[in-house]
């Protein structure tokens, strides 16, 4: 009787065993197929088998494919927490599994790549790099490095890492691999601004390998285009960007429809590019559009709502439709703020909440243009000048909140450069209205506060640079202990 029961329990276990290798291999089939949402749900399946078998090892594997599909999918919030719950899993039940642990951290690290947290992203991933043999996950990783690395402008150390992982993946995978397309692709983003003919080389050779080894329509090869056409942005060849950009329109309206932010975002980008051959009115045409996808999705307030209007604003400011460009720079400051709205173009927020402080910012400053060229150029109008300098004091009000919440010091100090030019606009204008004006006092006041932020700014601007280029790359918590 026992040696039955024990072979009916060791019965029990093989079936349990197979079905779980069986949705394993159901998974990774739909995955290798594209199908990643029922992949995903397969993965998952499993998973919850494994954990009833206690086959824990099984079961975080499949948790970790699954934070890598949440990814793919464009979830990063979805994929950082599937990579967390793993990592705490490993490190309790399973501490001596330090490449499976890595593997969970370089998972983590590059969902917080994802979710633009660099800082922390890159402290993760350095510390998971050297956890790791030569492997698929330790290219994958080291390619996070880098591209951590030049979302901080740190070019030389980002091609340092990327370079190694494309050296891995040729390795291991071969010269005409998709990897090593990853690897050429991230290399033209190091290049995209100091050296863009090296990018579009880079770029052109990620594009290829996509289009060989998955298709015209695939994300992958529509990316590598879009790269190409930014990088032929920056040298001017204007005609050959919008080319490539149509291409990539009509890829994404066939596969997404006609109404879908990939179709907008590209809509935006042509008109950018009309803009700078000074096509204003068909300019207008692509970002109006844009405009109207963003809105149908989003509704009203919302960071690419707010940023389209800008750009708008941005196209009759050159075409020097001044007061249509103020109402423009207007929509753009309220898109920014889900709780206020304006009644009247020369309105200023309250600033009790807003949705991106960089959008706002520069949508401020844009107004602020919009109301000098409006009275230098037509009106003559003080009315318009005072709202100026109010503006630029909204602005200033701005540049202080943004920069108590920043943490990277290469932003900070992209934050300190355009404060400063903010600041000596500021100081010009209040100059001028001082000259002119009942109120001279007021006016003289107002430049020298100007004046004295913009000199706090410059100080901060160079104390950033420095730290920035001394500690580019050190963990946060050693770089704590200078500052403590």
């Amino acid at each position: 009787m026992k040696s039955g029961v024990i072979f009916s329990f060791s019965l029990l276990l093989i079936i349990l065993a197979r079905a779980q290798e069986n949705g394993l291999s159901t998974a990774r089939e739909l995955e290798q197929n594209g199908a990643l949402k029922e992949s995903f749900e397969a993965y998952e399946k499993a998973a919850n088998a494994f954990y009833e078998a206690e086959a824990f090892e099984e079961y975080a594997s499949a948790y970790l494919r699954m934070a890598n599909l949440a990814l793919q999918m464009g979830n990063a919030i979805q994929a950082k927490e599937l990579a967390e719950r793993t990592l705490a899993f490993l490190e309790v039940e399973n501490p001596a599994e330090i490449a499976k642990i890595a593997e969970a951290k370089t998972l983590l690290g590059r969902s917080l790549l994802s979710l633009a947290q660099n800082d922390d992203a890159l402290q993760v991933l350095l510390v998971a790099e050297t956890k790791l043999e030569e492997s698929e996950v330790k290219a994958t990783c080291l390619d996070a490095i880098g591209q951590a690395y030049t979302n901080n402008e740190n070019f030389e150390l980002a091609a340092q890492y990327l370079e190694r992982g494309l050296k891995m993946r040729r390795s291991l995978f071969g010269n005409k691999s998709i990897e090593a397309g990853n690897s050429f692709n991230n290399l033209g983003r190091v290049y995209a601004t100091e050296d863009p003919l090296q990018a579009i080389i880079y770029f052109t050779r990620a594009l290829n390998i996509y289009k060989t080894s998955l298709g015209e329509n695939d994300r992958r090869t529509l990316r590598a285009k879009i790269n190409i056409a930014f990088s032929n942005r920056e040298l001017e060849n204007y005609d050959e960007a919008i080319e490539l950009l149509q291409s990539v329109l009509a890829a994404y309206e066939r596969q997404f429809g006609k109404e879908n932010t990939n179709v907008a975002f590209v809509l935006s980008n042509i008109g950018r590019i009309l803009k700078d051959q000074k096509k204003y009115e068909q300019t207008l045409v692509y970002q109006q559009d844009a405009l109207k996808i963003y809105i149908q999705l989003y509704g009203e307030k919302h960071q690419e709502v707010a940023n389209t209007y800008y750009l708008i604003g941005e196209a009759h400011l050159a075409n020097q439709s001044y007061k249509t460009a103020l109402s423009f720079y207007q929509k753009s400051v309220y898109a920014n703020l889900p709780t206020e709205n304006s009644k009247s173009d020369y309105d200023l927020p309250e600033m009790r909440n807003f949705l991106n402080g960089d959008v706002l910012l520069t949508c401020l400053r844009g107004k602020a243009y919009a109301l000098e060229y409006l009275h230098y150029q037509k009106s003559l109008n003080v009315k318009d000048l005072v709202a100026a300098v109010d503006t630029y004091a909204k602005c200033d009000d701005l540049i202080t909140e943004i920069r108590r919440k920043r943490l990277n010091e290469r932003d900070k100090f992209r934050l300190g450069k355009l404060a400063k030019e903010i600041y000596e606009s500021g100081i010009a204008l209040s100059l001028n209205l001082s000259e002119g004006s009942l109120r001279k006092k007021k006016y003289q006041q107002k430049a020298f506060e100007f004046c004295e932020r913009s000199k706090s700014s410059v100080l901060l601007e160079a104390i950033t640079e420095s730290k920035a280029k001394k500690f580019a790359g050190i963990p946060k918590n050693l770089v704590a202990l200078f500052f403590a």
